[in-house]
């Protein structure tokens, strides 16, 4: 089985078709497993122009989406305007309908208050779904950079679920660093990269390793506070409290080894939460 997911960014839209192996498995956990499912290459489109309808359509053709057998279609979106052109692209091209996550959506691992994005839900659903067993911290650097807290829970029947605990929500490391160049006239661009030293010579490279540094220090700070917060708040007192923390987006690669916490890289965590939404609810147009 083919699904497409989509994720509607601030910047940018990622897309990307995952092959579903057919999955006999008693458990869900077993289920959620990345052995059950390929990930295929990742598309980026730009948010802006996927208001027009024909843009999409051009760019999904251009990826030959027409000729691939896709059986679903999931989505989140966190820009409006973007969705409906997108949901209709998709549907001449494919006939097929969307499945559009949101705070809304049933049969989901983790609920999510009303006013919480698609993109926040997809990560809560891929970090329970991956059943750590501890509290988890996800860390997702974008154009805004969030912080997801999830607890695993117990439900009734046995099965994975998981709360939704809270998040936090700051500038992306790129948008600041924007933000600081729209303002300086003088400076050019600068490229966000691991330092070669601590301490700079250049006006350059001083920006380039503040803005690194200064990154490192406030993920290690949150991390160490939703390290604190998660002891104080543990399910039972049997529980392992130890949190698991995780990395993705853009530019995750560049900082994935600098914290003395140890965080866990994973690419395109968004995606993989839509997936892992789709396994769960055994979504299939087609059937």
């Amino acid at each position: 089985m083919k699904i497409l997911c989509v994720d509607i960014g601030n910047n940018l839209t990622k897309l990307c078709i995952f092959d579903i192996a057919p999955n006999n498995t008693n458990t869900l956990a077993e289920k959620f497993s990345e052995s059950n499912y390929e990930m295929g290459k990742v598309y980026t489109l730009l948010t802006s122009k996927c208001t027009s309808e024909s843009y999409v359509r051009t760019a999904l053709n251009a990826l030959n989406l027409s000729q691939i057998k896709v059986n679903s279609v999931v989505i989140s979106c966190v820009m409006a305007d973007a969705l409906e052109p997108f949901t209709r692209a998709i549907q001449t091209i494919t006939e097929l309908t969307p499945f559009v996550v949101t705070a809304q959506t049933k049969n989901m691992l983790v609920g999510a208050p009303d006013f919480t994005g698609g993109d926040i839900i997809a990560t809560a659903n891929y970090i329970i779904g991956q059943n750590y067993g501890t509290p988890a911290a996800a860390f997702v650097l974008g154009t805004a950079s969030v912080c997801i807290n999830i607890v695993p829970q117990n439900s009734a029947d046995g099965n994975l679920c998981g709360r939704l605990d809270g998040c936090l929500i700051w500038s992306g490391v790129n948008t600041a660093t924007e933000a600081l160049t729209d303002k300086c006239a003088a400076l050019p661009e600068i490229n966000l990269k691991k330092p070669t030293k601590f301490l700079a010579e250049n006006t350059i490279e001083c920006i380039e390793n503040g803005i690194y540094y200064s990154t490192i220090g406030g993920i290690e700070h949150i991390a160490n506070k939703f390290t604190q917060h998660n002891l104080t708040h543990q399910i039972d007192e049997n529980h392992v409290t130890d949190t698991k923390f995780l990395i993705s987006g853009g530019c995750a690669n560049v900082f994935k080894d600098a914290f003395d916490n140890k965080m866990e890289l994973v690419d395109n965590i968004v995606l993989r939460g839509l997936c892992t939404i789709f396994i769960y609810n055994g979504y299939n147009q087609n059937n």
